[in-house]
């Protein structure tokens, strides 16, 4: 007999044991109808008070016909009719025992517990109805509590998350950092909405691993807390990598291709040095170990800038060898919040070199390559890019769509490239100036362009016993040095290059036709007595202008070296200008032998003077003909370095910021009458939302700045000789404490960032012309931008660190030993290899 079937036969027998024992009992009453309530109230389901009677199925064999009656009775007294049975309970088929008829209130009873009894025991021979089995979610309604989630819970707990219409809740950080793979319900998402278990999952190990993760995360990945994962490492592996980096940074720096790089460790590997290894030897590999080693590099500047109270940008376009448009954008910011500092951030190609396309990849360089997203426009200050209409416009420049968002900017024009074109508009306005000019091209390509000349020339200086170098370029880029040299050359080789010029004219012995008419028209510009005056002031009057572009070019020039050398090159140009001075410096080496012109050891022609003044004529005529275009170029000059730095002279922030902190021109401790309290108000003015931001108060900023005066000035006397501007202001940084003058500081840091030209724009397009060759014209932009990142870097091959560079790489796990180098793979060789799978390839 089956287990369930037992059960259910000692139940029947309990029931009929107590019901023999109820009836008992009421044959001894007297009182029927007492015993007919009796009776009532011992059948299981029956009520003492009015209602409907259920028949009792129970064994015929214990029960007489005297209950049966007495059944019917008690249902008359209760005004319920009795049931009625139509026949005797019959046993039913397969010893099932059944009732006939039964009352349709009792059917879906009767038909659920009809028994068995076909089993091991045959005894059992009735059934007894049963309460119907409820399903689970009435189960459930009926039995669980309900709870509601309560929003004190999330307090000090921001990774708990509830959904009211699922009535769920869940852990965030386990979702997303969890991935273990034992069953964690705050992960998918419990429906128990009860405090003990929110308690239990805060504690649990899973929860305290995610959250741990997740606070790794949001670390700077060479700070986040790996287990030391490079002293996992084997020392062994740790001096191949090593070993790599190094090679890949040296490929870098020396602008070599990536192909280079196997070819390279083979050396290495035959020249005995063992911690190369075999794995990682590979082109690819040199690519990926650059792109680390410049992320390093960029990590680095961006702390930096984040610790920079401001930053200015500078940027320039340019195109590369693939005739794409690139823009360069470099920072100026102050490192550790003391040194100013020029850095190259990328190089951004453009679709257009348009001012919407420019303003784009400038946001683009601060935005993503810089970290700083939406912060930008609260640290930039200053903007700094060429002369160019698309930057300069005062409608849709760049630098106006910059102010859009970015409102107290301020946008200076370069001043390099406004020295150049000042001296390109004082090239246009004399005519013999010009003349000069091209007659110096001519002469570079007349021995550029012809090896022939080019030896001819050599032989001649070699004849004369003296050293040539070849003619140099009047124009380029950077019109101004090229012409200095230019004209400088000339002055070195003019007896080498008259001898070999009048050499090609008179016998013709080399050369073609051509060259010979060439040599002709050179030699009747340069032999003249006024070519020669006019190059003797051209010497003076580049060496003035080109120093004062030196300067400009300098990393460290500020605003005060601005002022100073425009102020110092207009005074030269004046005393320049007088005639006393000019007829010195035309004169200089000419003598006059028997009626001619003698210049190092060169006799000169005349030619024709200017003016209708007829042929010949003595010194004093072409040297009065020379000093009105000499003073001619100086007017022009003074005119228009006026013109073009106005800008910049009279710009109160420009002038305050060089006025306060300008220490060589300050007035003595006697005449300080409240000195640099209105540039003070000036600067506040215009950077008034920026200073806000860093609790800058105008009061405590004027009562400091008096007290750091009387520091500088005890400093500045205590000294053999006037410091650099930028040197002095940075050593008061360091040497003072921030504390004491928080607010004169502030105003500071902004001068100290002022750019004054894009020079290092200049700079990057060079390295980029030697980086980006005709041979590698398809280098993605990315890694363009990582190799001359690291072109860049201030550090060499020897003082180079490839361990914050082999860390990053680590935890990228970016780890390929396998990858062969372009082209088909070679076929697998079976080697005993040193490092096969996890521990050697890492």
């Amino acid at each position: 007999m089956s287990r369930k079937q037992q059960s259910i036969l000692g139940f029947f027998q309990k029931k009929d044991v107590a019901a023999s024992k109820d009836q008992a009992q009421d044959r001894g009453r007297d009182d029927s109808e007492h015993s007919d309530e009796s009776l009532s109230t011992s059948e299981p389901g029956a009520s003492a008070e009015a209602g409907p009677c259920t028949p009792v199925e129970e064994c015929c064999e214990h029960s007489g016909e005297a209950d049966l009656s007495s059944s019917e009775e008690s249902c008359e007294a209760s005004g319920n009719p009795p049931p009625a049975f139509e026949e005797e309970p019959q046993p039913g088929p397969s010893g099932t025992s059944t009732f006939g008829p039964i009352p349709p209130s009792t059917q879906e009873f009767s038909d659920e517990f009809s028994v068995d009894l076909s089993g091991d025991d045959e005894d059992a021979t009735s059934t007894e109805p049963k309460k119907p089995k409820l399903s689970e979610d009435q189960e459930k309604t009926k039995t669980e509590k309900v709870y509601k989630f309560q929003d004190s819970w999330k307090h000090k707990r921001p990774w708990l998350k509830h959904d009211k219409s699922k009535l769920i809740m869940w852990c965030e950080v386990c979702r997303r950092f969890d991935t273990g793979k034992k069953k964690n319900s705050f992960r998918k998402g419990t429906k128990s909405l009860r405090l003990p278990n929110i308690t239990s999952h805060e504690a649990s190990p899973a929860h305290v691993t995610a959250c741990n993760k997740k606070d790794a995360s949001m670390l700077a990945i060479q700070n986040r807390p790996m287990p030391m994962a490079v002293q996992r490492m084997e020392a062994k592996k740790v001096d191949q990598m090593s070993t790599l980096f190094r090679s890949a940074y040296y490929l870098a720096k020396q602008a070599r291709p990536f192909s280079d790089f196997p070819m390279l460790m083979k050396l290495q590997r035959s020249n005995g040095l063992a911690t190369v290894g075999k794995t990682y030897l590979n082109d690819k590999e040199a690519r990926v170990f650059v792109d680390y080693i410049a992320q390093t590099i960029r990590s680095d500047m961006i702390t930096h800038i984040q610790t920079s109270d401001f930053v200015s940008v500078l940027a320039d376009g340019s195109t590369d060898r693939g005739a794409i448009e690139e823009e360069v954008v470099h920072v100026r910011y102050l490192r550790d919040n003391i040194v100013p500092t020029t850095a190259f951030v990328a190089l951004k190609p453009l679709e257009r070199g348009d001012a919407e396309h420019v303003t784009s990849a400038v946001k683009s360089a601060l935005q993503d390559d810089l970290l700083m997203e939406g912060a930008w426009s609260q640290k930039l200050v200053f903007a700094c890019f060429d002369g160019a209409p698309v930057n300069m416009g005062h409608i849709s420049g760049v630098g106006v769509r910059l102010k859009e968002e970015c409102p107290h900017l301020l946008v200076l024009a370069c001043c390099a490239h406004r020295l150049e074109l000042v001296f390109k508009d004082v090239l246009g306005e004399v005519q013999y100036f010009s003349t000069i000019h091209d007659m110096l091209s001519n002469l570079y390509k007349f021995y550029h362009y012809s090896p022939l000349n080019w030896q001819g020339l050599r032989n001649a200086a070699e004849a004369l016993n003296i050293a040539v170098l070849k003619p140099v370029r009047a124009t380029g880029t950077r019109w101004l040095p090229h012409l200095e040299r230019a004209v400088k050359a000339v002055c070195r080789d003019f007896r080498a290059l008259v001898q070999h010029l009048g050499h090609l004219e008179e016998i013709g012995d080399t050369g073609t036709k051509d060259s010979r008419d060439k040599a002709r028209g050179i030699l009747q510009v340069v032999k003249t007595v006024k070519f020669v005056m006019f190059l003797n002031f051209l010497v003076k009057y580049l060496g003035l202008i080109s120093a004062v572009y030196k300067v400009f070019q300098d990393n460290d020039s500020t605003i005060e070296v601005v002022f100073r050398r425009v102020n110092s090159v207009v005074s030269s140009l004046m005393k320049l200008a007088k005639p006393a001075k000019l007829n010195r410096i035309l004169s200089d080496g000419l003598e006059e032998r028997d009626g001619s012109f003698v210049w190092k050891e060169t006799v000169l022609t005349t030619g024709r003077p200017q003016r209708g003044r007829g042929r010949g004529g003595n010194l004093a005529t072409y040297k009065e003909e020379v000093l009105q275009d000499c003073q001619r170029i100086c007017d022009s000059t003074l005119h228009h370095l006026g013109r073009r730095f106005d800008v910049i002279l009279s710009n109160p922030v420009y002038n305050s910021a060089r006025v306060l902190f300008q220490f060589s021109t300050w007035p003595t401790e006697e005449e300080d009458d409240d000195f640099g309290e209105e540039n003070i108000r000036t600067l506040h003015h215009h950077f008034h939302a920026v200073l806000e931001q860093k609790d800058f108060d105008i009061d405590s900023c004027i009562r400091e700045w008096l007290e750091l005066k009387s520091v500088c000035r005890a400093q500045l006397a205590a000294m053999h000789q006037t410091p650099h501007f930028s040197t002095f202001w940075t050593s008061v940084l360091r040497r003072e404490r921030d504390e004491d003058f928080k607010n004169i500081f502030t105003i500071l840091r902004l001068a100290l960032i002022i750019p004054t030209h894009t020079a290092e724009c200049e700079r990057s397009f060079s390295l980029m012309n030697v980086v980006k060759t005709d041979w590698r014209t398809s280098l993605d932009p990315a890694t363009l931008t990582s190799l001359m990142a690291i072109s860049l870097d201030k550090n060499d091959v020897e003082t180079f660190d490839p361990l914050p560079a082999i860390r990053l790489w680590w935890a990228g796990g970016k780890r390929r030993p396998s990858t062969t180098p372009y082209g088909p793979r070679a076929p697998r060789v079976e080697e005993n290899h040193e490092s096969d799978t996890s521990e050697e390839d890492i």
